[in-house]
């Protein structure tokens, strides 16, 4: 590469003896239009020619710029390097041009040999960034794509699957990444879809799933166009990291066999209104962060185990999350960060030991918590309820020894403090354990035990009462316990 960037040489030579071009040789010789090949050439070393961006290659027959491997010197190759004919839209200035390098289309060899019956060796990315190739063409012996064999080929709408036997394909990583197709496709054939292949595919309206199973990876469809109702087939029951991603156009979510995703798997999916999961078990860190118009997600056949950080940060049209948390769910830092329109969290469990996780809920005033705790502790971090105003009453009756009781150190919110309705002996634990700076703490006796109620019943509590007030009974017992 020691001839690098040279940027004045318009044309090159190199003698026949040579069978190798060496890596990087001619990169970003962006002033070279014409090539005089050797006549035994049988490899091309990785970024040879990358951002050659006025190369006129003069081998296809067709019009165009076109690199065609059935003619000389091309079909004597039978190593191409990574990325030797590779382009990049981020050059500086004054050499950048806006579509890369210029090959319009490559034609393949039937049969995967060159002309001395040699299987070709592709490396990856050779043909990243040719930004004026309209259509892609995926010959039919190739099971295995190599990463970014055509990604930022800006311009290409179509990809062309030869038809072929195969019985299973592998695209690799950001094989298709920033292409312009329409839909995104592959063969139907058992598949494994690399991490990225259709990453910031801004033109795809779709994804047409075939009927063979497909594994997919990391952030398949990050940052694409699809949009509407975007459901998958059966088989796909996990969503890896960052799969949907940015996937601002999509208005719902129709997964349910999904029962697994990954962190960021929808984040910042600006206007997917609804999901619909059957039985999610957990929420990774930043899943739904920043799905400002989700208002419906659900989840009827569990509850989850798990809320990662930022789990639903920044989800600021939900209203409520009832049935989505238990006693046993594991809250992580900012797990409900700027939910500014939930009032009332139902279920939550009593550690709320992570930072922030309630914070900027900035109209949350009841918190309920749930009475199957999945350890028996009660930790409130000091800004948990930042900026929440928790005017209205909570229920607190699980019933915990003052060691189990994490003393809080937040700040006296005054004012502020939300009401928190406890038992008797829960009263003076809490206020000893310093929840009073929190809460304003009022005893709620519970008369079930003991209570036998054989009418209609109206019980009412406020704060300062030392007792609940009873009404409308048509005929009630009390019993000793009752009144201990």
């Amino acid at each position: 590469m020691i001839l690098s960037g040279v940027t004045s040489i318009k044309s090159v030579s190199f003698p026949d003896c040579m069978t190798e071009i060496p890596n990087g040789i001619c990169m970003g010789w962006t002033s070279l239009t014409t090539v005089k090949w050797p006549a035994n050439l049988k490899s091309i070393g990785a970024r040879a020619f990358r951002n050659c961006i006025n190369l006129d290659l003069d081998n296809g027959t067709e019009e165009g710029n076109v690199l065609d491997m059935t003619k000389f010197p091309f079909n004597q190759v039978q190593e191409w390097g990574d990325f030797a004919f590779s382009g990049s839209v981020n050059m500086e200035a004054p050499t950048k041009r806006p579509d890369g390098n210029t090959i319009t289309k490559v034609i393949w060899p039937e049969n995967g040999k060159n002309a001395a019956g040699e299987d070709l060796i592709i490396g990856r990315g050779l043909f990243e960034g040719n930004g004026r190739m309209t259509e892609g063409t995926i010959p039919a012996w190739m099971d295995k794509i190599p990463a970014r064999l055509y990604a930022n080929c800006t311009k290409m709408e179509n990809i062309k699957w030869e038809q072929s036997d195969r019985t299973s394909i592998e695209l690799g990583d950001s094989c298709f990444m920033a292409t312009g197709i329409h839909n995104i496709s592959w063969p139907d054939v058992p598949a494994k879809v690399g991490n990225y292949a259709f990453r910031d595919c801004k033109s795809a309206g779709d994804i047409m799933w075939p009927e063979s199973k497909a594994e997919l990876g990391k952030g398949v469809f990050k940052a694409s166009g699809i949009g509407g109702t975007v459901g998958v087939k059966p088989y796909i029951t996990v969503l890896p990291d960052e799969t949907f991603e940015d996937c601002n156009n999509v208005k719902e979510f129709n997964l349910p066999t999904v029962s697994a995703i990954g962190k960021r798997a929808f984040r910042n999916c600006t206007s997917a209104e609804t999901y619909k999961f059957e039985s999610l078990r957990e929420v990774p860190d930043s899943a739904f962060m920043n799905n400002r118009k989700m208002t419906v997600l659900n989840n009827p056949n569990s509850a989850f185990s798990h809320v990662g950080v930022s789990g639903f940060e920044g989800c600021s049209s939900m209203t409520q999350y009832y049935g989505k948390t238990d006693g046993k769910t594991k809250l992580d830092a900012r797990a409900f960060y700027g939910n500014s329109n939930v009032t009332a969290f139902y279920g939550i469990p009593t550690d709320l030991s992570a930072e922030g996780i309630f914070a900027g809920c900035t109209t949350l005033n009841s918190l309920i918590f749930s009475s199957n705790p999945n350890n028996n502790i009660l930790a409130i971090s000091a800004d948990c309820f930042d900026k929440d105003p928790l005017f209205s009453a909570s229920d607190f009756k699980i019933k915990m020894g003052a060691e189990d009781i994490v003393t809080y150190e937040g700040p006296d919110r005054g004012t502020g403090k939300g009401w928190l309705k406890v038992s008797r002996d829960m009263k003076y634990k809490l206020v000893e354990k310093g929840y009073g700076r929190l809460f304003n703490i009022n005893e709620l006796h519970d008369p079930k035990e003991g209570l036998n109620i054989l009418g209609d019943i109206h019980s009412t509590f406020e704060p300062g009462d030392t007792y609940n007030k009873y009404s409308t009974m048509l005929r009630w017992e009390i019993v000793q316990s009752d009144l201990n």
